[in-house]
């Protein structure tokens, strides 16, 4: 690809600093581009051509109006520019819809109810979503999951949409050595001969924390030497009743928000993540890339790199776990070859990644 770092590339997502894996990905994105573009971040709070970006405060759906508003004006300034928007309400020249469709969550969550009228961004959402998908120029899908659901909900052509599976850091995630990893378990202070299970995710009622309770209890009544970790930011109070009715209160531990999350995935003996619905799990893909099994639902649109060649079950949804339990998860536990785990979703790098991205907005500026 030819370098052109005079044009001006705006990277569009209204959280910078979030601990979410969208927010790692706008600075990824940054720093992919900015040896081909003049690329920049636009969030809320930001000052740019002395003016302040809203959507920084207040309730969720102002904040999303507000900064939707907001970039909209400072992009009509720059009518020449690339604009790669990673959120509901401003359309662009990739829109990335890495947050999924919020229609298909809608219906997974609510069902046949209309408790969603209570929750004014559940009005508000919807319309900006619909904008940014049908005024972009192209869209960008994560996963196979995500580009079917923007089909079926706004008819969009074929050639409008591509799919883009999120990418790893190869460099951060990688599988250890039997000593090494050993190793890391006492740094870890984790008891050794112990199986270690792991959720790794924020918004737990999303990604099926209850679900992963009610699964791991199976696994630890048959490995009484197995514990299981939580890793991520959610409320412990809501699931102490679960735990306490599966007898599990010495055998779970909340981690909180963990910086080296990847030490974990080296380590543990099998992911967790019986989610609702997540457009595209980048703790699943990471943890297959440090050679530790994964667990998930059909509802993750990274269930395409999850297989059982490479240590993965996928069951048909969290609330039906239970359901689907069989003999398969043991040998999983038993018959662990990390390095075939992880050289099987090594096409998901970083590099290949943005090379995607670097490849499509070229074609696109050239429109």
């Amino acid at each position: 690809m030819s370098k052109s770092a005079t044009r001006k590339l705006f990277i569009v997502r209204r959280e910078s600093n979030g601990i979410g894996g969208a927010e790692k990905v706008a600075h990824r994105f940054m720093k992919s581009f900015s040896g081909f573009y003049d690329a920049e971040i636009v969030h809320a709070g930001k000052i740019i051509d002395g003016v302040k970006i809203k959507g920084g405060r207040g309730p969720s759906w102002m904040k999303c109006l507000r900064f939707a508003h907001s970039v909209r004006n400072l992009l009509a300034k720059y009518p020449n520019s690339l604009v790669l928007s990673m959120e509901r309400g401003v359309p662009g020249t990739i829109y990335r819809a890495g947050d999924g469709v919020l229609r298909a969550w809608m219906e997974i969550k609510y069902k046949r109810s209309y408790k969603w009228i209570f929750n004014p961004l559940y009005w508000v959402l919807p319309s900006l979503e619909k904008k940014s998908i049908k005024c972009s120029s192209h869209i960008v899908a994560n996963s196979k999951m995500v580009s079917e659901e923007i089909k079926k909900y706004y008819s969009i052509e074929d050639e409008k949409i591509s799919v883009i599976e999120n990418g790893f850091n190869e460099e951060v995630f990688f599988t250890l050595e039997h000593s090494k990893k050993e190793k890391l378990k006492k740094e870890l202070n984790l008891q050794p001969q112990t199986i270690n299970l792991l959720f790794s995710g924020s918004g737990w009622e999303r990604k099926g924390l209850s679900a992963a309770v009610s699964l791991s209890s199976i696994i630890l009544d048959k490995y009484p030497n197995s514990h299981f970790w939580v890793a991520g930011k959610g409320s412990s109070q809501k699931y102490a009743r679960l735990i306490k009715k599966k007898k599990l209160t010495n055998k779970v531990t909340y981690l909180g928000p963990v910086k080296s999350i990847w030490k974990w995935y080296q380590v543990c003996d099998l992911m967790i993540l019986p989610t609702l619905y997540d457009p595209f799990s980048n703790s699943c893909l990471e943890a297959l890339a440090c050679g530790c099994p994964v667990i998930t639902t059909e509802r993750n649109g990274a269930k395409d790199i999850i297989l059982r060649s490479n240590g993965g079950i996928i069951i048909p949804s969290g609330s039906e776990i239970k359901n689907h339990f069989n003999e398969q998860l043991f040998s999983l536990l038993e018959d662990q070859k990390q390095r075939k785990i992880s050289i099987e979703v090594s096409d998901n790098c970083i590099q290949n990644e943005m090379t995607k991205y670097l490849n499509l907005l070229e074609s696109l500026s050239d429109k």
